[in-house]
């Protein structure tokens, strides 16, 4: 990586990690006071990653017997319980995310950078960076991050 893509990829990512923590901050307000938690969706990764630490079974069940779901994915679940078996925390979750996320517009530069020049790729990364669900949703226990 030459000096100037350096200096371009790590201010995308700490710009990004910037604006998503301020952000998390918003989160503080107690209109979110289940956050990380948002919706139906949230609840179930939650409970399946929690099944898998608990009980070593990929299921939707909040309490035993656990039937097994075939409807989800097992990825983020299991990608969930890693983070939580760490730091017992779903607060944890969604600070891995906004890491992945603050990665996800550095590389998103590299990848429009091999394609155009580097304006563009820069001017594509902001936008990306900028664009609001990708900001909330990274934030939120949730798949679409």
């Amino acid at each position: 990586m030459g000096g100037n893509i350096k200096i371009a990829f790590s201010f995308l990512f700490l710009t990004a990690l910037g604006l998503i923590f301020l952000w998390l901050g918003k989160l503080a307000d107690p209109g979110f006071s289940d956050f990380p938690l948002r919706g139906g969706d949230s609840k179930q990764y939650a409970q399946s990653a929690l099944n898998l630490l608990h009980y070593g079974q990929f299921s939707l069940s909040s309490a035993p017997p656990l039937l097994p779901d075939a409807f989800r994915t097992p990825g983020y679940p299991v990608f969930v319980a890693l983070i939580f078996a760490v730091f017992k925390s779903f607060f944890a979750v969604s600070i891995a995310q906004i890491i992945l996320q603050g990665f996800l517009v550095a590389l998103f530069y590299r990848l429009v950078l091999r394609f155009f020049n580097r304006r563009v790729a820069l001017l594509a990364a902001v936008l990306l960076m900028l664009e609001p669900s990708m900001i909330i949703y990274s934030t939120w226990l949730a798949t679409d991050t």
